[in-house]
């Protein structure tokens, strides 16, 4: 879920549901007029904090200026420095970017509409091949490990997929007697959706445990 960083008015926004994107583009962007605005009065002030630091320098080393003015012009740059910073960063909170290639599943916001810090306004997935939750009887815990094969049948597609153990959790459900695992699927998942349900048998068994794809 993509949340709003900021209070701003929405600019640009997917506004329909399975729009596609790029790791690193732009989804959501705000009018940001105002703290471009305050960046480059933060950028002139630093300008002059540091020309002024020169300055002083300069009449220093005439004995013109005391120590204690050069050090009072240095932490004014210093200041100055960290007021750009600053801004820099509020500018940069003004676009948000994909942290992955991905589809937009939900969407919460539209143009034009104020948002305040914390708001929802997305709701995305990866289009890389979906990792599958799986919850397998405590019985196989001493028979998997990391790597162990198994096949996969989705209900709600018929369709079988080959996986491997990726990570185990360490901790057995003392109530279902049971523990999770994560597999990944081997080679092309087409058709294969998060959310989707299904069946896990190992490959070298006729055991069958529950699998759900995330």
């Amino acid at each position: 879920v993509i949340s709003s960083p900021i209070v701003g008015l929405i600019q640009k926004i997917p506004a329909r549901v399975g729009t596609r994107f790029d790791k690193g583009e732009v989804i959501v962007r705000f009018e940001c007029t105002e703290n471009e605005a305050k960046a480059q009065i933060a950028q002139s002030e630093l300008t002059a904090a540091s020309e002024a630091l020169e300055a002083k320098i300069r009449l220093k080393s005439m004995d013109a200026a005391s120590e204690i003015e050069v050090t009072t012009a240095a932490a004014q740059v210093a200041k100055a420095e960290a007021q750009l910073r600053l801004a820099q960063y509020q500018v940069s909170q003004c676009k948000l970017t994909a942290p992955f290639a991905g589809y937009v599943v939900r969407t919460m916001g539209k143009p034009w509409q104020t948002t305040t810090v914390g708001q929802p306004l997305l709701e995305i997935i990866s289009s890389g091949v979906p990792r599958l939750r799986v919850s397998a009887s405590s019985r196989l815990f001493t028979r998997i490990r990391v790597g162990t094969v198994l096949k996969v049948t989705i209900d709600e597609t018929g369709i079988t997929y080959n996986a491997q153990v990726s990570q185990i959790n360490a901790r057995i459900d003392p109530v279902n007697q049971t523990f999770e695992m994560e597999a990944r699927v081997q080679g092309a998942a087409a058709g294969l959706l998060p959310g989707m349900s299904g069946t896990a048998v190992l490959a070298d068994a006729v055991s069958a445990v529950p699998a759900r794809g995330h």
